[in-house]
């Protein structure tokens, strides 16, 4: 079972990790800097009813390497897919497609979604977060 947590940071915080992100992307792309982010995994963002789900592929990274934070409408997920090792006897590498070390990926959600009944689930090489909507408040029945 992977650990939904609530974020601590404000909005500053947030707008700070957005600004870093598109910063990082623009350098990378002009060859720059190399980010803390090495890689960035495919996702999926959907809603429902109920609920919105965000799942993304992960394959090789450890359940305990997953940091997943909800603040606001600002869904950050990290972690780290460890380095591949050579298997034994191997003379030479002549292709390597997949991507190792940290990732981070963040998201905007709709607003109004209950983070402390978030759940999450590693299962398959797809890390699958549910978000669900916040129960409408009680009006003044009459």
């Amino acid at each position: 079972m992977v650990r939904v947590r609530k974020g601590l940071a404000g909005e500053l915080d947030a707008l700070h990790h957005r600004m870093l992100r598109m910063m990082e992307a623009s350098l990378q792309h002009q060859g720059r800097t190399a980010s803390r982010s090495s890689w960035c995994p495919p996702a999926d963002l959907y809603e429902t009813d109920d609920e919105v789900i965000v799942r993304i592929e992960v394959a090789g990274v450890d359940a305990a390497s997953l940091d997943i934070t909800l603040e606001d409408t600002l869904l950050r997920v990290a972690g780290e897919r460890p380095a591949s090792v050579a298997p034994p006897g191997c003379t030479a590498l002549h292709q390597m497609e997949i991507d190792y070390g940290p990732f981070e990926r963040l998201f905007t959600v709709p607003a109004g979604l209950d983070g402390d009944a978030a759940r999450a689930r590693l299962e398959g090489g797809f890390l699958e977060i549910h978000l669900p909507k916040a129960a409408p408040s009680a009006g003044c029945g009459g």
